[in-house]
């Protein structure tokens, strides 16, 4: 059973009695919410020690003591309000401990057992198996964010002092909250506040752009209808966002993230101005005989502004800025002039705005520690919303989080996402900006690049021509590096060039799609990516900023119209559509000077379209641009693309290790060359060949790989090896094979985007097993980090590690998307032979090779032998 236990004190203190409700104490009465008692705010600590009741209960009784307020009570009638503060209150606070089974019931009772006229704290100690954590909920009536700042500091302190014997004092007690609200009333009731009726009323009778909402919806917006967003900036990034607001700039905190919110709401809802209703702390200096720094309560004040963004980031914090420095006084009048007096401003917000500022433990060695608890409801479900979007921000343990509340019967979830998103980047990027306000030349070192030359800095930098317009640069991976100085060997602008073509069982807006883009390369900087080599010691990856991605329209009406998706596609249409592709093909890309991903939209008839990408195999491989399609179909995944943690991993692998790995691994592997069977005129002739296996050889195969342990990959690369011995006579082959690249070690990797595919050595031997390939699978993926041209040099190889490849599949491409199917693809590289492979409710083998070098008897020979090793197998 809970211990409950209760305080009894007495005081002299002049700031008892009854007394008259702020300002804001007002305007909650003024509040349609069924349960009044239930309008909290909380906070979750974790004890560095086991808590000791008596040294808790100690502590709030001298809390309760010294901080007047909360020994508040207030008694509604009809027609009154009465606010009253004992000297002796029996009943201050409750006191209460619990298990870690009983943490959720036990909060929820807490949070709901407050009482207007009775105690306005409850301690929960939620007693765990490692450490314990202290809950304390108080109602919102004597309480805001600067007073908890208070509290916290006091509880600390207090209970210090009682587990140690000592005594301690509180200091000198500042402006009781009984003075204040006199003061205030005298304040409202003033010239200065009457002087100022005619600014509010004009501010709140303009016309303000309305945000669009996704659905209809008419009456009161109520808690119990909220859903919300919310995105947490690592360290790196707040310690950025602070460093800007800290710098001698003159922009202030609110100025920098509603300049970010209202350009995002310009791009996300196409308005360039709407209302806001802006929260600030409230403790003014409006009489030289107040002083409230050290005075616990609710001071909280906001105040409607209008906000207007500008045509770019700079211009706009420029002029939000100016917006809010011609409100007066900092706009703590409205609220007093509209809840004290007679005044009849009424105004209700597009967007309530609240910096809750920044909360941190001034010492590692502290009690109490400030840790987040999201789940609690701190508010009755019937109390209605100020307005439209509840936006917040603060910054808790060096890492700001920023959120929406939003009605869930107005908007989507992708809607608010998507303008959370915007707002995020615009935060980051306005913080950028005012880094660089005082001309700062900025040096590769800025973008974590190390040991690059002048020659090179000063070569991408004419590339790019606005350095400003860098977001990041990366040095090239070993794959992208070989891909690029091949690709300029063969002097072909299409070298790694890939397609794919799909049918889409609907009509897609132009509109739509071309929004869908630019969230995806606004989201993935490997989208925004040149890569700058000519001239140059190393390739680089220059990610931009502000990129827009290229979506041509084009009107196939007359090839296409009588096609049904179902069905096959019409000659002319086919033709018509492989040979936009030729064409594609022939431009290629750019890779200095452009980004390497494009899209085209060909509007066929009614209910149907066709879209084909375009890309370059240097900046996407097949589980990337399956991430792309399925965020430009199905929408954006929260996840963030964490490619510069990807950077960043490459920079800390130990080469001298993986080097020795393929030293042991590789040595003495022969060479494994299939023989010239074609014509052999040193003339390309691409070819494929396709094989399918039904789902009784998938049975098979899954059953084979559950018994012995090991991946439908493996089960391949063995099949693969041991075909491969057969055909070439041989007891010891080697061929590439495709890895994922994509590290566990990396935060978000399976949500990136980018070239991180390696082609790696796999070796077979005659004494090897299903099981043994699967060992020697996990082991090459551990140390896969070098270039093939490293593994062949500490093997000491005369020939390539590897000479063809295999990449398989197991899962497809596009999921749940009925109506949407691939037409074509083109992915051509001048390797000689290639296996693809894909798995899923059947098997499907391409043999992708160079006529003029193996001819159709000899790939069909080699093709009979890899099935029946598939076959067999298993059996």
């Amino acid at each position: 059973m809970a211990q409950h236990l209760t305080a009894i004190f007495e005081t002299d203190d002049d700031a008892c009695d009854e007394i008259p409700l702020s300002a804001i104490q007002h305007y909650f009465f003024t509040l349609d919410i069924k349960n009044q008692n239930h309008w909290n705010q909380s906070v979750m600590l974790t004890a560095s020690q086991r808590i000791n009741i008596d040294a808790l209960r100690d502590a709030m009784l001298k809390l309760t003591e010294h901080h007047d307020e909360l020994r508040a009570d207030f008694t509604v009638t009809e027609n009154t309000i009465v606010q009253f503060i004992p000297q002796i209150k029996n009943n201050a606070f409750i006191i209460s401990e619990c298990d870690e089974i009983e943490e959720t019931t036990s909060i929820a009772t807490a949070l709901t057992s407050l009482k207007l006229n009775g105690h306005k704290i409850y301690a929960l100690i939620i007693r765990g198996e490692k450490c314990d954590k202290l809950f304390i909920t108080i109602h919102h009536l004597v309480v805001d964010t600067v007073s908890w700042r208070i509290l916290l500091a006091d509880l600390e302190k207090l209970y210090n002092a009682y587990i140690k014997g000592q005594n301690v004092t509180l200091g000198i007690k500042t402006t009781s909250y009984k003075k204040y609200a006199q003061l205030q009333q005298k304040y409202a009731e003033s010239d200065s506040v009457s002087a100022q009726r005619e600014y509010w009323e004009k501010v709140t009778s303009g016309m303000f752009d309305v945000i669009p909402t996704d659905k209809s919806f008419d009456g009161v917006r109520r808690d119990s209808m909220l859903d919300k967003v919310s995105i947490s900036f690592n360290e790196k990034d707040t310690a950025k966002i602070k460093k800007a607001i800290a710098s001698d700039n003159g922009f202030m905190t609110d100025d920098i993230m509603i300049s970010a919110l209202m350009l995002a709401v310009k791009i996300k809802f196409g308005i360039n101005s709407t209302s806001f209703m802006q929260e600030s702390h409230g403790r003014e200096n409006f009489d030289s005989s107040i002083d409230v720094s050290r005075t616990v309560g609710w001071f909280t004040s906001f105040y409607p502004v209008g906000i207007t963004a500008d045509k770019d980031e700079l211009s706009t914090l420029c002029k939000v800025k100016e917006q809010i420095r011609a409100i007066p006084e900092n706009g703590y009048s409205y609220v007093p002039l509209r809840y004290l007096t007679d005044s009849a401003i009424e105004f209700t917000p597009e967007i309530q705005f609240n910096y809750l500022g920044e909360f941190t433990d001034d010492s590692s060695s502290n009690m109490f520690t400030v840790c987040e608890n999201n789940a609690v409801v701190n508010t009755d479900d019937s109390s209605p919303c100020m307005a439209k979007l509840s936006f917040s921000g603060s910054v808790v343990h060096s890492c700001m989080t920023i959120e929406i509340e939003y009605n869930k019967y107005e908007f989507e979830k992708d809607t608010i996402k998507e303008l959370m998103n915007i707002t995020a980047q615009k935060l980051i990027d306005i913080s950028e900006i005012l880094l660089n306000v005082d001309e700062k030349i900025i040096m590769p070192s800025d973008f974590g690049i190390q040991g690059m030359n002048m020659a090179d800095w000063k070569k991408i930098s004419n590339v790019v021509g606005d350095i400003s317009q860098i977001e990041a640069i990366y040095p090239a991976t070993d794959m992208q590096t070989g891909m690029l100085l091949l690709a300029e060997h063969y002097r072909e602008r299409s070298y790694y060039h890939e397609q794919i073509m799909l049918a889409v069982g609907h009509s897609i807006l132009d509109n739509n799609l071309r929004a869908n883009l630019q969230k995806v390369v606004d989201k993935h900087p490997v989208l925004r990516s040149i890569f700058v080599s000519e001239g140059m010691k190393n390739v680089y990856q220059v990610v931009k900023k502000g990129v827009k991605p290229e979506l041509e329209i084009l009107d196939a009406t007359r090839y296409g119209k009588e096609w049904n998706t179902d069905s096959a596609l019409p000659k002319i249409l086919e033709n018509y559509l492989t040979g936009y592709m030729k064409m594609d093909r022939y431009r290629g890309f750019d890779t200095q000077n452009e980004v390497m991903f494009r899209a085209t939209l060909f509007n066929v008839g009614e209910n149907k379209s066709v879209i084909m990408f375009s890309f370059s195999h240097v900046i996407l491989d097949k589980w990337s641009m399956d991430i792309v399609l399925k965020e430009i179909f199905e929408g954006i995944s929260a996840e963030p693309d964490n490619f510069s943690g990807y950077a960043k991993w490459l920079k800390t692998r130990n080469i001298s290790i993986a080097k020795e790995f393929w030293k042991d691994y590789m040595s003495g592997c022969p060479d494994s060359v299939f023989p010239i069977t074609g014509k052999n005129t040193q003339i390309p002739d691409y070819s494929t060949k396709k094989l399918s296996l039904g789902i009784e050889n998938v049975k098979n195969i899954r059953d084979f790989c559950n018994e012995n342990t090991i991946t439908a990959s493996t089960f391949m690369q063995y099949a693969w090896g041991c075909t491969l011995m057969e055909i070439l006579g041989t007891e010891d082959v080697s061929f590439g094979y495709t890895y994922s690249g994509r590290s566990e070690e990396i935060s978000n990797v399976n949500s990136m985007v980018g070239m991180f595919i390696r082609t790696l050595p796999i070796r077979i031997t005659a004494n090897d097993t299903p099981k043994t390939a699967q060992q020697k699978s996990l082991d090459i993926e551990k140390y896969g980090y070098i270039s093939s041209s490293d593994i062949q040099k500490s093997a000491k190889l005369r020939h390539p590690a590897f000479r063809y490849f295999m990449t398989f599949q197991n899962t497809p491409a596009i999921q749940n998307e009925s109506d949407i199917y691939e037409l074509f693809n083109h992915n051509r590289s001048r390797n000689d032979f290639n296996v693809f492979i894909k798995m899923d409710n059947s098997i499907d083998i391409i043999f992708d090779f160079d006529k003029d070098k193996f001819s159709d008897e000899w790939i069909d020979y080699l093709a009979d032998a890899f099935i029946r090793q598939i076959k067999q197998l298993p059996l």
